[in-house]
């Protein structure tokens, strides 16, 4: 049993910033819906099936609508999701190329200035998620020359925070990163390593981050940490707990995206893999992101199945990746060498 939708409104909106995983289809618009291809990919999203937020958003009674369908004249009235595939934490965008019109391939602060320029006042009973950061240190395009330290990307949090936070934002939600260098797409490579030491700085430095910032805000203004770090190493140190049967492997072929070489196509074998393709996770794996994000939001009397991660003392997860759909073992071969 799986949470269900609140009997009464907490939140009544949802507002999204973000990259791959919390990306509803704004990228896939953006290129013309020919990036992520679908089939093989869900529907525009970075998996195989619905994504964290479509879940959380449909046990929260609500459906925030893409950014790009909104500026094509569609309805806002439960929230927006601004969130990018490929969004850094900065301005840039690591594919804008892939897109006819580089304004609309953004990174978290145009997302967070398309709605503070909407919005002169924020919603104080919306709720808004700020997760990004990974596409920031992972190489994936010669275009962006990734971070070696977390500095500049805890800063650009901080301002996307203070931006929503300026305007009127109470109920901030920001997950850290889990750790980027124990995945498919890197685990095997030189970057290991380094990427384990720059996912704990960035989350040691997050964490610090939002623990002043919520202690020197007043007037309701609630920032909440969502753990990501503590279940993705928990999934990986008991895999079967969470009904996975392999973590070490993506679902799609590393080389070719379009062809799917480890787990078929039948989704009851798909969500036995954590991952789908290269970083991205499986629809499995939001769906125990999205119940995890239920209980820390919206906590319940009864908790559901798969929910073991609370007693972890882990909050949440999700593992923000970087999308490219093509070979990223070579790129990564060349960028590391």
């Amino acid at each position: 049993m799986f949470p269900i939708k609140v009997s009464a409104a907490i939140f009544d909106k949802i507002f999204v910033f973000g990259d791959d995983l919390s990306d509803t289809g704004n990228f896939f618009n953006a290129t013309g819906q020919t990036s992520p291809s679908s089939p093989p990919f869900y529907q525009g999203r970075a998996s195989n099936g619905p994504i964290w937020i479509d879940y959380l958003s449909q046990y929260l009674g609500l459906n925030p609508t893409p950014y790009t369908a909104v500026l094509g004249g569609a309805s806002s009235s439960q929230g927006i999701n601004y969130a990018y595939i490929n969004a850094t934490t900065g301005t840039a965008n690591l594919f804008a190329n892939l897109t006819s019109d580089p304004l609309l391939a953004l990174g978290l602060q145009q997302e967070i200035n398309a709605f503070t320029t909407t919005n002169p006042t924020a919603d104080p009973n919306a709720l808004y998620i700020v997760w990004a950061g990974a596409a920031d240190y992972i190489p994936v395009t010669n275009s962006f020359q990734p971070y070696q330290t977390p500095t500049q990307t805890i800063s650009n949090l901080s301002q996307a925070i203070n931006s929503l936070v300026k305007v009127g934002a109470q109920n901030i939600f920001v997950p850290n990163l889990p750790d980027l260098g124990k995945n498919p797409y890197i685990q095997d490579t030189p970057l290991a390593t380094p990427l384990n030491t720059l996912t704990s700085e960035h989350n040691a430095d997050l964490a610090k981050l939002i623990n002043i910032q919520n202690q020197s805000l007043d007037n309701g203004v609630k920032i909440q940490l969502f753990d990501v770090n503590s279940l993705f190493n928990a999934i990986l140190s008991n895999p079967a707990k969470y009904g996975f049967t392999n973590v070490q492997d993506s679902c799609l072929d590393q080389l070719d995206p379009s062809k799917i070489t480890l787990c078929g196509t039948q989704p009851n074998i798909q969500n036995q893999y954590l991952f789908w393709y290269s970083l991205e996770p499986t629809t499995a794996f939001h769906k125990i992101v999205a119940d995890a994000a239920y209980q820390q939001l919206v906590p319940v009397h009864e908790p559901s199945t798969g929910l073991g991660l609370l007693a972890l003392g882990a909050v949440s997860a999700i593992f923000v990746t970087r999308v490219k759909y093509t070979s990223r073992k070579a790129k990564m071969s060349q960028l590391s060498s």
